[in-house]
């Protein structure tokens, strides 16, 4: 996965893409690593794919 991670404020992201946003959610036990996949999918079928960190991983 070569997309880096973006901070804003207290929020951590990857995004990948233009176009029609998807927004993906890890599950608990899940991770920014488990998409590596989709943030090379999507982007190429023209959308914009965000992956946001959630809290308890921060």
């Amino acid at each position: 996965m070569l997309n880096q991670i973006v901070q804003e404020a207290e929020f951590r992201y990857v995004e990948a893409g233009k176009g029609q946003p998807i927004i993906i959610l890890h599950g608990l036990m899940g991770g920014l690593s488990n998409f590596e996949g989709v943030l090379d999918y999507f982007p190429q079928k023209g959308y914009q794919v965000l992956v946001p960190e959630l809290p308890v991983y921060s």
